[in-house]
């Protein structure tokens, strides 16, 4: 699964789409996924939005984004033709809807979601396009990242309740509530890292974008 997910990384960061598509615009109606075989039991899937990356281990598939919520059935459809087994994992490689919509739909379907921090602040807090002014509301909790990293380590998830330490020059931080998760992004200067103080909110440090 290793060498499958690396795999599978690869392809999505080469062959990603440019500009997220505005989801009113799009016809999902019409959408058909075409599935582009890329070997080693590791294929892509383009549909509406970013490209999707399925890499089938031994009990399970990893998948790298998954496009926008109305997609999910259909991309759900796609790998059924190709393996029985479970989503395992759905990594996200970036928090716009054409590539975080179907979230909370694989989640369901058991994947366990992976992201940088940043993508899970910035989908907890929603967002607002700085040159459009369109706002993005909060996603629900089951749409979240639930195992995150930053800087090459995995930090806790929101869920875990704990504080994470950064770099020694530079933090931001995140603060979120288990039931109703709100975060609040404050960037910082420290010559030490914060230090691990378990609690019933969590706050999570995330780097600056």
């Amino acid at each position: 699964m290793y060498r499958n997910t690396l795999a599978a990384l690869a392809a999505t960061t080469a062959l990603l789409t440019g500009t997220a598509l505005a989801q009113q615009n799009i016809d999902f109606s019409k959408v058909e996924v075409k599935t582009i075989d890329l070997g080693n039991k590791t294929y892509m899937l383009q549909g509406a939005g970013g490209n999707v990356t399925v890499a089938i281990g031994n009990d399970g598939y990893i998948q790298v984004d998954g496009q926008f919520a109305p997609m999910h059935d259909k991309l759900k459809a796609a790998v059924e033709k190709l393996t029985p087994l479970p989503i395992k994992y759905l990594i996200n490689t970036h928090y716009h809807g054409d590539h975080t919509g179907g979230n909370a739909a694989f989640h369901k379907d058991g994947a366990t979601i992976v992201a940088q921090d940043n993508i899970r602040v910035r989908l907890a807090a929603g967002t607002t396009n700085a040159l459009t002014g369109n706002k993005t509301p909060p996603q629900p909790a089951d749409a979240l990242p639930t195992d995150t990293y930053y800087g090459g380590s995995k930090s806790a998830a929101a869920r875990r309740c704990s504080t994470i330490s950064t770099t020694p020059t530079r933090t931001a931080t995140a603060t979120c509530s288990l039931t109703t998760p709100t975060y609040s992004r404050l960037a910082t200067s420290s010559a030490t890292p914060a230090a691990t103080t378990p609690s019933t909110s969590a706050t999570a440090a995330t780097s600056g974008d």
